[in-house]
């Protein structure tokens, strides 16, 4: 603990905020306790095991005062006495346990000197995604999503994958515009493993996943990147 004047004290401090994703939208909202009417806050943002394509925006109530993408840090910035700090998020996988750490030290002082946050960029690109990322098609009338990229992304699908138990089903991905992918398959065909190349289609949308067939599921896999536009 230190002060800086015989009446003030500065002294660390570590804030986690523990939120779970929307399991549809992927959205998420974490909020901190409002600020005590004496101290003011100083500290810097970053939620690690965000995905690389989430977006953060930073509030002291309803002003925003900042933003930042997926596992990238924010700050330092201050908080002013009486001021709540907040964030939303999207872009995160839907269903999952996130925790968002305001880290900094806490003042007394009745004038803390002006601190701006480091000039940003990101250090996490939003390139070379890689790999099967799930989407589960579950019994309709439920639905899986994708949310919509960041503004300025777009998905880019190299192929999609089905893996059924063989019961007759139809599979189909959507946007809010267009269908990207169907498939209807007999109980006799067990789809199990096909895969479906899409050649780079870009989607700037969210994703949705069904399975037609009522009381059925099915699961499918996008192979995708996340690029800027």
């Amino acid at each position: 603990m230190s002060t800086s004047s015989p009446n003030a004290v500065t002294q660390p401090i570590a804030r986690p905020v523990t939120v779970t994703a929307n399991r549809l939208t992927g959205y998420a909202t974490f909020t901190w306790e409002s600020i005590p009417v004496s101290q003011t806050w100083v500290g810097t943002l970053s939620c690690p095991a965000a995905p690389y394509f989430a977006a953060m925006t930073v509030f002291n109530f309803a002003d925003q005062i900042g933003f930042f993408r997926a596992s990238n840090a924010f700050g330092p910035f201050y908080l002013p006495a009486g001021g709540q700090l907040s964030v939303t998020a999207s872009g995160l996988t839907s269903g999952t346990q996130y925790t968002m750490f305001f880290v900094g030290y806490v003042s007394t002082e009745m004038e803390v000197p002006p601190v701006f946050p480091n000039a940003y960029a990101d250090t996490v690109i939003a390139t070379n995604q890689g790999g099967l990322q799930g989407v589960t098609l579950i019994a309709a009338p439920t639905s899986a999503s994708l949310p919509a990229p960041p503004v300025g992304f777009a998905y880019r699908i190299h192929s999609i994958t089905t893996l059924s138990a063989g019961a007759a089903n139809t599979a189909i991905l959507y946007t809010t515009s267009f269908t990207i992918f169907a498939a209807t398959w007999a109980a006799t065909s067990f789809q199990t493993g096909s895969t479906f190349l899409m050649n780079g289609l870009l989607v700037a949308d969210s994703i949705t996943a069904e399975s037609v067939q009522s009381g059925l599921s099915v699961d499918c896999y996008i192979s995708y990147d996340v690029i800027a536009i």
